[in-house]
């Protein structure tokens, strides 16, 4: 949920503001969904997508980064 608490729920007020017509249901979920089971017009999910007759679009691009903590005295040896 991350991802939608970060980046699509602060978008939510200004679009709704800019489209009053539009009734809005966002659901947040790190899981994965049937969207055909639970009528659900929009999905962003992340990964690797798996095959599926759904249509994707590429909004995103994420990096990871792996920060090590430095290591104890003697728990690595470097040769």
């Amino acid at each position: 949920m991350g991802f939608g608490v970060r980046y699509v729920v602060p978008l939510v007020p200004d679009f709704l503001s800019r489209h009053p017509g539009v009734k809005l249901d966002l659901s947040l979920t790190d899981g994965v969904i049937d969207r055909l089971e639970n009528r659900t017009d929009i999905a962003i999910r992340s990964g690797v997508l798996r095959d599926t007759p759904l249509k994707a679009s590429k909004i995103w691009r994420a990096v990871a980064l792996l920060w090590p903590r430095p290591p104890l005295s003697g728990e690595l040896q470097y040769s």
